[in-house]
């Protein structure tokens, strides 16, 4: 078999993320998140979780903007590794898994764990902004209101 450039990135890639999330430390978090779904209307598989965690951990430790995270990590792009930071706190998965990661990562005291809470406090405006607003009452329905009012007079 013939080995390629592409074959070795991805190798690479690979090597990054197990550096940045070793195995035991995965295996230690795996379970705390919320499984993928897939798309009824089919489209690109999700990233994997363990992906997802190794460039949000990058992105802690470095201080380098999400939009910032390189490629060449294969970790994703950082506005995906963020999204999941955000579904991983609207699911109220991520405390539970900070906590395991400051008790299993080797570098953890590292890591700046207060900027995963000042990025994702859009966390709560995304879900007040998701849920159905109250309807107001029409301005036809408001005059008729008023002219019931002044006939009961």
């Amino acid at each position: 078999m013939k080995i390629t450039k592409n074959m070795r990135d991805k190798e690479a890639a690979g090597w990054m993320v197990q550096q940045i999330v070793p195995l035991a430390t995965w295996r230690a978090v795996e379970s705390l998140f919320p499984a993928l779904s897939t798309s009824r209307t089919g489209g690109r598989p999700q990233m994997a979780n363990h992906k997802a965690l190794a460039g949000i951990l990058f992105v802690l430790k470095t201080g380098i903007a999400w939009e910032a995270l390189p490629s060449e990590l294969g970790c994703g792009c950082g506005r995906t590794c963020f999204r999941r930071l955000v579904a991983w706190q609207i699911a109220q998965a991520w405390p539970q898994v900070e906590r395991t990661l400051r008790d299993t990562l080797p570098d953890s005291a590292q890591i700046d764990w207060g900027r995963a809470v000042e990025d994702a406090a859009i966390v709560k405006a995304i879900a007040m902004a998701s849920r159905p607003r109250p309807r107001r009452a029409s301005s036809k329905a408001a005059s008729s209101a008023s002219d019931l009012k002044k006939a009961s007079r």
